[in-house]
């Protein structure tokens, strides 16, 4: 017998579900057949529960994610184009209302982030109108009580997340606070008005979420990721974009009414995100958060003449090599939430592993996989310090000159660049010559260059086309128990990391440096507990003592550095207000690196440590047909543009500058 499923009607005022209006979506679980029954009794209520977080982008999705492979952390093999890689529409300056990334019709990215978070909210709300109906069956009236306090706790989160997404995707944007009819329509409200809101719905789950979980709840709402994650609202609302910003486009964004969007400046949002991360940090060390260090024994089988790292920073580097892949809740004690609904698998097709893993560790190919169609720019690369904790560029005791970075001292494998780095970068970076781990936790040394192993071509004969155009491969999240040989591949999956202590330090350290100009006891101290756990010297921040837009400066590279490729880059360079610096004109040009507009690497198609060790830019004179200049139009991309269909459904809404 089939099981009917409800259709519930959706919004046509606020919500869009496709190109010719309002759409129908199932709201319940497929073995449900009335909405009556979804909550029948506790155990169908926490089912439906479960569908209230459905709605999230998946996070290492990185052709529907919007903070992963959009900038230039991660660099597509060349001959890909936006077909297969939907995110060269925002690299390429391709972003528009008709179809916005991520959508691709062709291959079927049709994710909305407009569509799927209102819907996602309304179904929280849903939930909320219709969880006092129930009626326990297997549980006692108390054990009922309590659990769905915390369920009520748990939507109100969502809620939150879902306007929070919207927020920093879109700007200004309507916030629903109740169950609306299908006709209502909403017009965008101002960022400050949104960020009260969507703190407030955070405060509302606070009050009856347990303060943390662990085990098999490990990726549900808690009380501290609350409080995190409304330290980064705040944190948004005070960022450049948002906070008076000196773009007279943004400034005088407003609704057909002449409300504006986009308020002056106001120094005191600053100290508001800062107090918000000192109490969510207070709450996660009372929890027992605290950064996390890998323990036991060395898991890496490594091998004589490979490592570059000095032994007395193995601990270090063992740290944060392991620090985002260790998902164990009993080990990981930094992370503070966890999407745990979808994990990597060799048949996902999109995920991030998939196309980071390099070939041929073996010296053998198993089939199609992995595709290896990712790489880091020479801007990732330059970006990390050196072993001394300075910006490499700078630092007067790296070793070598900084005209003669890019060559292979006399009994090296790699050149200068590479040599005398910070643990983070071994950890975050995968060069030629240097330390890769994978096939459960072996140690190889890679070969990148044409004719290489891993590298475009091997021996001479055409393996594919997918091949590390940047001439580097990520690393921080490819997990090293994966295996890879001639009659077998699979990578290990694990919870990603949505919010972790760190990041929550660095929140605190960015707000006090824009607040009072310099950084106080608390910042440093956070500092220096990043520094000692990547092997640093803590005491010794180099920017301990700067003041005003240096240190602003010094501490959104350490962001940069500590958070790569964990998804964030995206939204803090644009709500910095400094992506198209970033992108267009090299953000650190003037200290040395050198890099004007678009992407950068090495030449992926040299056979010789001379022809492979040059840094270039990656276009079609030198060989790669589809990295292009990154193409940043600061009158456009700093926020997303709202789909037509919803335009044209909703006559109270105004689009985003550009589009």
């Amino acid at each position: 017998m089939y099981m009917k499923k409800i259709k519930i009607y959706i919004l046509c005022g606020l919500m869009t579900l496709a190109a010719t209006g309002c759409d129908y979506l199932d709201i319940v679980p497929d073995d449900t057949a009335t909405l009556q029954d979804a909550f029948i009794n506790e155990l169908a209520a926490e089912r439906f529960l479960r569908t209230c977080y459905s709605y999230q982008p998946n996070p290492v999705d990185f052709r529907r994610a919007p903070g992963i492979g959009t900038t230039d952390e991660l660099v597509g093999s060349a001959h890909w184009n936006n077909e297969w890689f939907p995110n060269y529409t925002i690299t390429w300056g391709l972003n528009n209302s008709n179809t916005p990334f991520p959508v691709n019709g062709n291959r079927g990215y049709n994710t909305d982030m407009w569509q799927d978070c209102y819907q996602g909210i309304r179904q929280c709300f849903i939930f909320l109108d219709n969880i006092e109906t129930v009626v326990p069956a297997n549980t006692t009236v108390a054990e009922f009580e309590r659990n769905k306090a915390i369920w009520i706790g748990e939507v109100y989160f969502m809620i939150a997340y879902y306007h929070q997404l919207l927020f920093q995707q879109y700007g200004p944007v309507p916030v629903v606070e109740q169950l609306i009819n299908d006709n209502t329509k909403q017009p965008r409200l101002p960022v400050n008005e949104v960020a009260a809101k969507i703190t407030a719905f955070y405060d509302k789950a606070i009050e009856t979420l347990p303060a943390t979980w662990d085990g098999g709840n490990y990726g549900r709402a808690s009380g501290e990721a609350a409080l995190a994650m409304k330290a980064k609202t705040l944190l948004f609302a005070a960022s450049p974009l948002f906070n008076g910003p000196t773009l007279t486009h943004y400034a005088n964004l407003a609704n057909k009414d002449g409300v504006k969007l986009i308020p002056g400046y106001d120094k005191e949002r600053w100290k508001a995100a800062m107090d918000a991360a000192k109490t969510a940090i207070d709450r996660a060390k009372a929890n027992g958060r605290r950064l996390y260090t890998f323990t036991g024994s060395d898991p890496i089988t490594t091998r004589s003449g490979v490592d570059f790292i000095d032994p007395d920073k193995r601990q270090a580097y063992l740290n944060v090599r392991y620090l985002m892949v260790d998902g164990a809740p009993t080990r990981n004690y930094e992370t503070i939430w966890a999407n745990t609904s979808t994990t990597e698998s060799q048949d996902a097709g999109s995920s991030v592993q998939s196309h980071a893993i390099v070939r041929n560790l073996n010296g053998t190919s198993n089939g199609t996989y992995p595709y290896r169609g990712l790489a880091l720019s020479l801007q990732v690369v330059k970006l990390f310090y050196s072993k001394n904790g300075k910006p490499v560029e700078t630092d007067s005791q790296r070793g070598y000159d900084w005209n003669n970075r890019m060559a292979v001292p006399e009994g090296a494998h790699s050149a200068n660049l590479h040599l005398n780095r910070e643990p983070r970068f071994y950890a975050a970076v995968g060069y030629s010559g240097g330390p890769y781990e994978f096939n459960t936790s072996s140690e190889y040394q890679l070969d990148l260059k044409n004719g290489g192993l891993q590298g475009w071509y091997r021996t001479g004969t055409t393996i594919d086309n997918d091949f590390a155009a940047a001439g580097y491969v990520p690393k921080k999240m490819v997990h090293p128990e994966g295996v890879s040989s001639s009659s077998a591949f699979s990578y290990k999956g694990y919870p990603y990391v949505m919010m972790r202590l760190a990041d929550l330090y660095l929140m605190y350290v960015e707000a006090c440096a824009h607040y009072n100009g310099t950084l106080d006891a608390t910042a440093l101290g956070y500092l220096k507990e990043i520094h000692d756990r990547a092997g640093l010297d803590g005491n010794n921040v180099y920017y301990a003592t700067y003041s005003g837009d240096q240190l602003i400066e010094a501490v959104r590279r350490e962001r940069m550095i500590e958070l790569v490729n964990e998804g964030h880059w995206f939204y803090d360079l644009r709500r910095w207000l400094m992506a198209d610096k970033w992108h267009n004109e090299g953000m650190w040009g003037s200290a040395g690196q050198g890099e004007k507009e678009g992407m950068w690497g090495v030449s992926a198609l040299g056979r010789t440590e001379a022809d492979f060790f040059k840094e270039i830019q990656l276009n079609p004179a030198n060989g790669m047909a589809n990295v292009l200049k990154y193409d940043f139009d600061p009158a456009r991309d700093y926020l997303f543009p709202i789909r037509i269909t919803s335009l044209n459904i909703n006559d109270q809404l105004v689009q985003n500058p550009g589009y």
